[in-house]
């Protein structure tokens, strides 16, 4: 199949829209997320539950400065809270910490 100059320049148009639409504001194009129908990388890492696990034990040492931070339901809260967590995103890390999602629910606002 050959394909013509002029064909050839409508399609790259054509891509160059659509990579602009899957552009977030004012940044560069999300690539995986034009493909993948998740956009930006916080988003990709908090669907991988052993990213979003290692993401949350890294935050609750740094908030904490302890090794003991991430077993805490008040932290999880208030990773939670900062984060902007949905639910389907935090009962999952809450249950692989071995914490009742209720009992860190009734910490959140």
């Amino acid at each position: 199949m050959r394909i013509t100059k002029s064909s050839l320049v409508k399609i790259i148009k054509e891509e160059v829209a659509r990579l602009v639409e899957a552009r977030p504001e004012g940044d560069i194009p999300d690539m995986v997320g034009y493909y993948s129908g998740v956009y930006g990388e916080k988003n990709r890492r908090q669907q991988d539950p052993e990213t979003a696990l290692r993401d949350y034990e890294d935050w609750a040492r740094d908030y904490m400065g302890a090794e003991s931070g991430p077993s805490s339901s008040s932290v999880l809260a208030t990773y939670i809270e900062q984060e902007q967590l949905s639910d389907d995103v935090w009962k999952p890390l809450a249950l692989q910490l071995g914490l009742e999602p209720s009992r860190v629910s009734a910490y959140l606002s």
